[in-house]
């Protein structure tokens, strides 16, 4: 049996497990959110407040054991949680390819960086392990098919989303929901109808002088192994231009669409409880977020 430890920081609260995101800054034509995505995060907006007040736990929690900890100050980007298929949209695909050419973004400044600076190895263990916890301590919070995902339950983080989302069981709705989500995705990308639209992508990109494989990333691919920028912005134009021809996006919309609404209709209450815990959760986080402003 596999076992995962969860020790991805502050904004574990959005992770995906398994799932596959968009190369393209933009959600695209129409849009295709990942599976059950706007039932546990929403959207933008409630992202970022729940975001904020889980930065708030952490601090808080920090603190309390006696460490420092700074809020990063930098908003969510693009939603990992769209365009689970990796489809392109034709904007990004005409001002920047797939983003193997560009140069690399400076990265965000950490602004708990300092604190790393500022002691020695013995006090920044100490410090991580406040925040993180530790593998040793780690224990299973949830079963996801052949996984155990596992935590330190004293850990700032994990404290931090039982504070804010209000209850101590989260990751065993969050997680098996999560993985019911990739299954619509392998569900929707094997189906009939997909293929028939990966086929007719297929045709079209040959038409358009890019003789690929049918599978998805296909193009993305060719892309990368060519390493010419010029070449990449081209055949991710006609990918784009391609999958607006065949109406790949409508399609997996619909089929994904179809596959979630059989998961709704076979356990309805599942469902309602984790609508209701997530609409809490925002509510929580707006007074919290709102609480911590001050007048």
């Amino acid at each position: 049996m596999d076992r995962r430890w969860i020790v991805s920081g502050c904004f574990l609260v959005l992770l995906a497990s398994g799932a596959s995101t968009s190369l393209s800054a933009n959600p695209g034509p129409g849009r295709i959110p990942r599976p059950f995505s706007q039932l546990l995060y929403g959207d933008l907006q409630e992202r970022e407040i729940l975001r904020q007040a889980l930065e708030l736990e952490v601090r808080d929690c920090m603190q309390r054991k006696g460490f420092s900890y700074t809020i990063p100050t930098k908003p969510l980007g693009p939603d990992p949680h769209e365009n689970p298929y990796g489809f392109i949209a034709p904007g990004d695909a005409a001002a920047r390819g797939y983003g193997f050419s560009e140069t690399p973004a400076a990265a965000p400044d950490e602004p708990n960086e300092s604190y790393a600076a500022l002691h020695n190895d013995e006090a920044k263990e100490a410090w991580r392990e406040a925040l993180i916890g530790s593998p040793e301590r780690a224990i299973p919070v949830a079963h996801v098919v052949t996984d155990t995902i596992s935590a330190d339950t004293r850990s700032c983080i994990f404290r931090a989303r039982i504070a804010t989302y209000g209850d101590p069981k989260w990751d065993e709705i969050e997680f098996p929901l999560d993985e019911l989500a990739n299954g619509v995705v392998r569900r929707t990308i094997g189906s009939e109808e997909f293929a028939g639209s990966r086929r007719e992508w297929q045709r079209c990109m040959k038409q358009n002088g890019f003789d690929l494989a049918a599978e998805l990333g296909a193009a993305p691919k060719a892309a990368r192994k060519r390493g010419d920028a010029a070449f990449e912005r081209a055949i991710a134009t006609a990918d784009a231009r391609c999958l607006l021809e065949t109406d790949s996006w409508t399609i997996a919309r619909r089929v994904q669409e179809r596959l979630e609404k059989l998961e709704r209709e076979r356990a309805p209450a599942r469902f309602e409880r984790v609508s209701a815990l997530h609409a809490r959760a925002v509510a929580r986080a707006q007074r919290r977020v709102g609480a911590a402003a001050g007048p």
